[in-house]
């Protein structure tokens, strides 16, 4: 059974999940129906393979949507411990704030209305991260663009 392991493609969930079942391995099974729902496109194979969070998150990063980054936030740790929830939620809000989500246009301020409401998902530290990117960052109409959207909310 593991001798075919190496031949196996990540992407074919079905062959994955054959594989899982006659291998009677229900941690894998279960995760790998779990990423083909919510993740179709991420390599399972090369996903288990990676070493670290961060490598982890660039291979999720691409795929991370509104519509998938609960489910990916709860399944992420149960296959790699070192991943955190708060981790994967501080990539989609990072993702989300500076390039925007689909073909709609938002503005930053719009953008910020939406990741703000995801900080309870993050740790202090992811927290602090994201709003030292958001207010350093090297694209000075983001700053300038969210402190004209606070003085127009509350005047002084």
């Amino acid at each position: 059974g593991r001798d075919l392991y190496p031949l196996l493609c990540g992407t074919r969930y079905n062959t994955l999940v054959t594989y899982y079942t006659l291998l009677d391995d229900s941690t894998n099974l279960r995760a790998v129906n779990k990423i083909r729902a919510a993740v179709p496109g991420l390599d399972y194979k090369e996903f288990l393979a990676a070493d670290s969070p961060q490598s982890q998150l660039d291979l999720l990063k691409p795929l991370l949507k509104s519509g998938n980054v609960h489910v990916i936030g709860k399944i992420g740790p149960n296959i790699h411990s070192s991943l955190t929830k708060s981790a994967v939620f501080y990539c989609y809000a990072h993702k989300y704030f500076f390039s925007g989500e689909g073909k709609t246009v938002t503005t930053h301020a719009e953008r910020w209305n939406k990741v703000k409401d995801m900080l309870q998902f993050l740790d202090q530290t992811s927290t602090d991260k994201l709003v030292s990117d958001i207010c350093f960052s090297s694209d000075y109409s983001i700053g300038l663009e969210l402190r004209l959207q606070i003085s127009e909310n509350h005047p002084e």
